[in-house]
């Protein structure tokens, strides 16, 4: 921003008005922006609720936000058994598939404010899923919260995942 000196019937009072108004124009803009989920995540297991389900041992996200693309890896020790795996997705709402265990599932990715949903759907391993995942952030960024909704396999699961920015 450039600011020239020029002579002026504006007062102070309103010269601080208009610069208030601008800040807060810039400020709102900046709260509808979406919130950057990029980093590397890991799973706090006592904070989260897995809703009668088996805990990993370990689980390790890393997410890389880039514009409309969102890239995320997945390092998980289930069982003593490890797993690795990576996603890609758009964040525009488009139909994308991605390709888990040799399993190919459907997703879409959309906002609702500042709340990532995630939308998952297919085949796996014989049987039809459904996956609902909502991403929020804490207002510091420290932590990622995934609101998880799993329908497959004759039962419905709600769990709530907490994750800590390493």
């Amino acid at each position: 921003m450039v600011i020239r000196a020029c002579r002026t019937n504006v007062s102070w009072e309103g010269l601080v008005a208009g610069l208030l108004i601008l800040s807060a124009l810039g400020a709102a803009s900046m709260a509808n922006d979406p919130p950057d989920f990029s980093g590397l995540w890991k799973l706090n297991s006592g904070s989260s609720d897995f809703a009668g389900e088996t805990a990993p041992e370990s689980k390790i996200q890393r997410v890389e936000q880039r514009g409309n693309s969102l890239d995320v890896t997945i390092d998980e020790i289930s069982g003593g058994n490890p797993a690795h795996g990576t996603s890609h997705y758009t964040l525009d709402g488009k139909e994308g598939v991605n390709v888990v265990f040799g399993n190919p599932l459907k997703a879409t990715v959309t906002w609702e404010g500042a709340v990532l949903v995630m939308r998952t759907w297919g085949d796996f391993g014989g049987a039809a899923i459904l996956l609902i995942d909502r991403w929020s952030l804490s207002p510091e960024g420290k932590i990622l919260i995934i609101a998880r909704h799993f329908e497959g396999r004759g039962r419905t699961v709600d769990q709530r995942l907490v994750f800590d920015r390493r």
